[in-house]
């Protein structure tokens, strides 16, 4: 017990930490990102889009953080980050070519966010 407490005590002070469940991601529970919402002073002054743009950053940190520490394969990471991408390009093209972003719309793209968290979430 007493070399147990010291390897774990070596292994913090040496910046050693173990590599977080992917349960543990903020994009993992999908009731906060659901309700996840910026005010119009976010990055738009459509509220629904920054709801997107906000997920989109939330999935895409952890992804490339699980990434990083090799929870989750490059392959798996690099397909997801392309899915948001399209989803974040595409309720770009939404704002821009009708000046804001639809609540039906909103709500593909968040069906769409959930299906690669939910992939995320449950990748090995």
């Amino acid at each position: 017990m007493k070399k147990t407490l010291v390897l774990l005590s070596f292994m913090l002070c040496a910046g050693v930490q173990a590599a977080p469940s992917l349960k543990t991601y903020s994009s993992c529970k999908m009731s906060a990102q659901d309700a996840a919402e910026l005010k119009a002073s976010g990055p738009t002054t459509d509220a629904l889009h920054n709801h997107i743009l906000l997920r989109v950053e939330t999935l895409t940190n952890d992804i490339r953080e699980a990434d990083r520490l090799h929870t989750v394969s490059a392959s798996v990471a690099g397909g997801l980050i392309e899915r948001i991408e399209a989803v974040k390009s595409s309720a770009a093209r939404d704002v821009k070519n009708q000046g804001f972003l639809s609540a039906a719309e909103r709500a593909s793209y968040d069906r769409e966010l959930n299906a690669v968290a939910a992939e995320f979430c449950e990748s090995k």
